[in-house]
This record gives C-alpha cells, structure tokens and sequence, in this order.
C-alpha cells in the first residue's frame, strides 16, 4: 500500500502544477504561490465575519487541509469556495460513519476499486460501467460506495507534498448490458450527485480518466475526441487502444491483463481489499545495505535513493506510519496566526528536497530533505530502527486495520477474516478516532 517510491516520490514542478505552468496538484507540504495566500487570507476574513472559526476565520480541522483546493475549484471565487465547503460538510454528514462491514457486498460488486498506481505514483481508480447493474441502481448505495472508495485513497494511499493525486479508468465494455432506454433517467440522475461528489467533496483529485472500450469501436472514439477540446484531451479522453494507451503511463505489473498488464484480471468479489503493488516507477534500483551510525550492530536491510529505490516486500511503510503524515500541511503564511499553525510541525515533516530548501528559506534554519528509508522512518517513526533483527515493528495505530491488507505494498493475500484485520473500523465524520487511526479530512 505505501511501497519506498511512493513514500519518497519526488514530484517535478511538471507534478506539482499540472504541465509546470497549470493547475495545482500538489498542496500540501509544499510552498504556496503569492496569489494563493492572498485568496487563502480573503476566506479567513470572510469565515470571521460569518462567525465561522472564530475572529481569524480557521478552517474546520476536518476541510484546513482541502481549503486552497476549493478555491482553485471555484476558480478564486472565495465565496463560492465558502459555498463548496458548505456543501462538503453537507455530504460528508448525511452518508458517515462508514464501515467495511456494511458495504462488503458493494465493495465486492466490481463496480468501483482501485488497483495499482502509475509511475508517478498516483493510485488508480478502475470503475467497470457493466458492473454497476450487482447495485441495483441504488443512487445513495452507490454514492456510499464512492465515498468509502475515495475516503480510503486519502487516508491511506497519498503522501502529502508528493503523492496527492488519483487517476482513473472508466471502462465501458458490455454497458449497454446495463444501460438502456427505461433507465436513462436513474443513469442521469447517479450522473449528477457522483458530479457533485467528485467536483465539490473531492475537487483537486484527478489528474485523468481515460475511457475505454467505448461502444461503436474506433469510429466513435475518434467522434468523441473529436469534439473534446484540445486543452482537456490530456484529463479526460477515449483511447481506440487501451493497452498502448495504458502502457505509456503504468509499469505492467501495476494492470491487469485485461488492460495490457501483467497483473491478474479480477473477479468481482476479488477486487477488495484494494491491489496495490512494489515498483510502481519501475524496477531502477538495488538495496544496500544501511548501518544506522549510532548503533553500529544494526543490520537492518533498507532501500536508498529517493523514488530510484526498487521496493522491497519485506516490509510494511504504511505500517510504520503515524497520522501527522497521512494528513500533511497546508503552509498558509496569510497572516502571523495561520503561519504559527504549522511552522514548526512542517520542519519535522519527511519533504523532498525542494520544499526542503523553501522551508528553510521561510524558517532562517536548515531543514533535512527525505530522500532515503532509514531518514524516513527516523523522522516518522524512529522505533521502528530499534529493531535489531530487521523486522519492522508495528507502532502506529494505523496497523490495527488497513496496514494488514497490503503490508508489502504487493497484493492483499491472507488468510484472516476481513473483519478481524478491519476490526469492523473506516471512515468517520469530524470526529478523530486515534485509537483506530482513521484520519479525520
């Protein structure tokens, strides 16, 4: 689930904005621009003086962190991103708690899973439209669906100021299975609220979607590109060849075969726990050994190199990972107040090199960068060195539920009930459960 390259990716600007000059997609952890930290200021004033956050306007502690999102979504207009944030807690309200227990069945339909990440590390979305029919065309059902799916990527497959962003399939082959005249109305209706969900409760999120295997072949691809326009065709397009198209931007073992990997196609009961697997930029690197300087007997075989490391299956990141780092920082310097939140908790962040040098720039200190396993885990989690053997140990609270699916980072084999590793835990509202180590967004 968080194999080395994901955890020490190091995003390009090309990343962090999209083609270099674009949209942001990278916002936490990370210098903001002057522009943004104008806008971030204007939606503190406007929250104080709606009587939201007290007299410096702070942002929910559930929505600080997808604050500047919604105002790039709204295009700057802070109180339409005032609106959206409104709405956020509207939707987030009505559907959670969510629990595995009650959405197996959906979880396990094949409508909705993810599966692999590309090689910038960004989890992939796989929705098969032919598959939607097992929901029975229940719109809230399948809205929980999607916000269980969703919530899971944040909480546990995103490394914030390097890994923000999700990537999605749409795969449309026997839809017409599914879709016909006598149900266009409820198709459309699902059509809107998954809308609002994408754009207004997770805005920000998506790089692509490449929509695959469209009815009526090559001709109607090329109709639909067609009327596309040209500055959207690299978010939202309908390759005639998935799997040249897919090869291009994910290593084989990241797909299924169905899609020109080298993977297993899953069933739909197998596609949850979610498949997530090593060397998601390629097989680049071999391990060294690394001797921790202050305990010359340690032995503990660790990768090096930034996102060049070649993962190993012998240990679990994200089970020695800690709830600061599945949240991250927005670094809103709009006023002295905002700033204080979150200097000093940045300074002891796992960054990469460029944030780094911003961060010490800001502060008047040096600030390390991330860039190897071993000053990862000092920073995240320095226990997990103390082990003598080499075997990682298990400190975080994360690890009593979804570490156990996927430990390596390879595919969530075991043999344990799934309700035992869950013990029957995901995704509450605005309230934090430390003991279980649901992150609150």
């Amino acid at each position: 689930l968080l194999p080395g390259q994901v955890a020490l990716f190091e995003p390009s600007r090309a990343e962090i904005f999209h083609d270099g000059s674009g949209m942001r997609q990278i916002f936490l952890n990370t210098p903001l621009t002057e522009e943004e930290t104008l806008k971030l200021g204007e939606m503190h004033k406007l929250m104080a003086k709606r009587g939201v956050g007290g007299e410096h306007g702070d942002f929910p502690k559930y929505m600080a962190q997808h604050a500047l999102r919604m105002i790039q979504s709204c295009k700057g207009n802070v109180p339409k991103a005032v609106e959206m944030m409104k709405t956020c807690v509207k939707e987030r309200v009505r559907r959670m708690p969510l629990t595995e227990a009650e959405l197996l069945p959906d979880l396990r339909s094949g409508f909705m899973y993810w599966h692999g990440r590309d090689r910038k590390c960004r989890p992939c979305l796989v929705i098969r439209v032919e598959r939607f029919a097992a929901l029975d065309r229940d719109k809230e059902r399948v809205m929980r669906l999607i916000m269980f799916t969703l919530e899971y990527a944040l909480r546990y497959a995103m490394v914030p100021g390097r890994v923000e962003n999700w990537v999605v399939i749409i795969d449309l082959q026997n839809v017409f299975k599914v879709v016909n005249p006598m149900h266009v109305g409820s198709v459309a209706s699902l059509a809107s609220a998954m809308s609002t969900m994408l754009e207004k409760v997770y805005c920000g999120r998506m790089v692509w979607i490449k929509i695959i295997n469209m009815p009526g072949g090559s001709f109607m691809s090329k109709a639909v590109n067609g009327v596309i326009p040209s500055e959207k065709r690299d978010k939202v397009n309908f390759p005639e060849n998935a799997a040249e198209a897919l090869k291009e931007v994910f290593e084989p073992n990241q797909l299924e075969r169905r899609y020109g990997g080298t993977a297993p196609d899953l069933e739909p009961q197998d596609v949850y726990p979610y498949h997530f697997f090593p060397n998601p930029c390629g097989d680049c690197a071999t391990k060294e050994e690394v001797r921790r300087p202050s305990d010359p007997k340690c032995e503990i075989m660790l990768p090096r190199s930034l996102s060049e490391v070649r993962d190993s299956e012998d240990f679990s990141l994200h089970a020695n990972s800690n709830l600061a780092f599945h949240e991250g920082l927005l670094w809103d310097t709009s006023s002295p107040h905002c700033r204080a939140k979150w200097e000093e908790a940045a300074s002891q962040c796992s960054l990469p090199p460029a944030a780094a040098a911003e961060l010490s720039s800001m502060i008047g200190r040096e600030v390390e960068p991330c860039r190897d396993i071993s000053t990862w885990l000092e920073i995240v989690n320095p226990a997990a060195l103390q082990n003598q053997r080499g075997e990682w140990s298990v400190t975080s609270p994360l690890t009593k539920s979804v570490s156990r699916l996927s430990a390596s980072g390879s595919s969530s084999t075991r043999e344990e009930p799934i309700d035992e590793v869950f013990d029957d835990v995901m995704l509450i509202g605005d309230e934090l459960s430390e003991s279980l180590g649901v992150v609150s967004v």
